[in-house]
């Protein structure tokens, strides 16, 4: 047990997880390379759904909507990376607690190692992702090497969001494990209401489907992202309301960590 002052404090355990990665990078690593182990081609298996879904359906949907592939390929490219990778990290955090039963009933209890394992194991696959967008991002005219440094603010603020998000998630499903069923659920059911196959101009200013997308959190991660990018500019509303929603966020997975961490073993 720990007896310091930082106790069930979550940047305490993050710092002490990142320190000490061993753990949590390799045993995301192995889950991976033992799902492709008997497989071929192994684990560049990771890069064929990217280059299937970004080539073939990019090239499909660019038709349906009339633009250029060139143009809507790393469009839909960019949302639907960002978006697979937030799905993975949900998914794999709410039941992560669960599946490392045997590890923290061990005594192994610095629960951020299990939090990061389940992100680092999204990560592969977006890395996998990023490297085949790079390709289509070289050969699209809308391409921009001066929106990298905004880009990459943006990412940053998305992937501490994500693991705020996975904290508070980890817990809710230790405690309740049927809520891994319904975040599936949800993010099917999302995928198709933020602008990834479609374009955000297309719905009619000052409506309620317009507003509707602009409350969706997902829609400004991914624009913060994938805008500066394509030149395309950054609405106002955007910074201000990941501003808002950072820290927010932050301060729900600190107390939710700090508050409900220490009752995890019992949960499991």
């Amino acid at each position: 047990m720990r007896l310091d002052m930082d106790r069930d404090s979550l940047f305490a355990d993050l710092r002490e997880s990142l320190r000490n990665y061993e753990f949590w990078l390799f045993a995301a690593w192995l889950e991976i390379v033992s799902r492709y182990r008997r497989s071929y081609v192994g684990v560049f298996w990771v890069f064929l759904p990217p280059i299937a879904t970004f080539c073939v359906l990019g090239y499909f949907y660019s038709g349906i909507i009339g633009r250029s592939p060139l143009v809507f390929m790393p469009y839909m490219g960019m949302g639907f990376a960002l978006w697979r990778f937030v799905t993975q990290v949900m998914n794999e955090a709410s039941s992560v607690f669960l599946q490392s039963r045997a590890f923290i009933m061990d005594g192994r209890i610095r629960l951020t190692d299990y939090i990061l394992k389940s992100i680092s194991k999204a990560a592969f696959f977006l890395a996998a992702a990023l490297l085949v967008l790079v390709a289509l991002l070289l050969i699209s005219p809308e391409f921009t090497v001066r929106g990298l440094p905004l880009a990459t603010v943006g990412f940053v603020i998305f992937f501490w969001n994500m693991v705020c998000a996975a904290t508070v998630l980890a817990l809710v499903g230790a405690r309740h494990p049927d809520f891994h069923e319904i975040t599936t659920s949800i993010f099917i059911f999302g995928f198709l209401l933020t602008p990834i196959l479609w374009y955000p101009e297309s719905l009619a200013q000052g409506g309620r489907r317009a507003a509707f997308v602009q409350i969706n959190p997902v829609f400004h991660f991914i624009e913060a992202v994938r805008a500066p990018l394509l030149g395309r500019t950054v609405g106002w509303l955007t910074p201000v309301y990941l501003a808002c929603f950072t820290a927010a966020n932050s301060l729900l997975a600190t107390l939710v960590y700090r508050r409900y961490s220490r009752f995890v073993p019992i949960w499991i």
